[in-house]
């Protein structure tokens, strides 16, 4: 079981450097400056998310009904602008250091709301199912 486990770890390693080397040198061929550094943001974003799955877990996001997954998420990121919005005026009206590093941090937890978004609707099969409903 061990061995399964570390074999499937390794090639999702694999194949995560093999995408990103590939979107890199994509990026480059396209004349996109500023990909590495936002291949670095994706990354520090999802060690991000570890961290809070860690401390708060994600049970929350088990259920199964559409309406509720899909509200609940849009909460988060609704909860998220609301504070960027005050972030940014406290930054802009009193130079706020404190704010400033505050909003990148939100900026990170908005990035995994997407992400978590997108993949409670790929869990879900929302598309799929609605793509169903329109078949005659």
């Amino acid at each position: 079981m061990e061995d399964e486990y570390f074999v499937e770890n390794s090639l999702v390693k694999l194949n995560t450097v093999v995408a990103l080397k590939n979107r890199l040198k994509k990026a480059k061929k396209l004349g996109i400056i500023t990909q590495q550094q936002y291949e670095q943001i994706l990354s520090e974003g999802a060690d991000l998310r570890l961290s809070k799955v860690a401390d708060y877990g994600e049970e929350r996001y088990d259920e199964e009904d559409w309406d509720v997954q899909l509200w609940m998420t849009y909460c988060d990121v609704w909860r998220k602008f609301s504070r960027i919005r005050q972030l940014i005026r406290n930054i802009l009206e009193n130079r706020d250091l404190e704010s400033a590093k505050k909003l990148r941090d939100d900026y990170l937890d908005l990035l995994n709301y997407g992400a978590m978004g997108v993949q409670i609707m790929d869990r879900l099969g929302v598309i799929t199912e609605l793509e169903t409903d329109f078949i005659v």
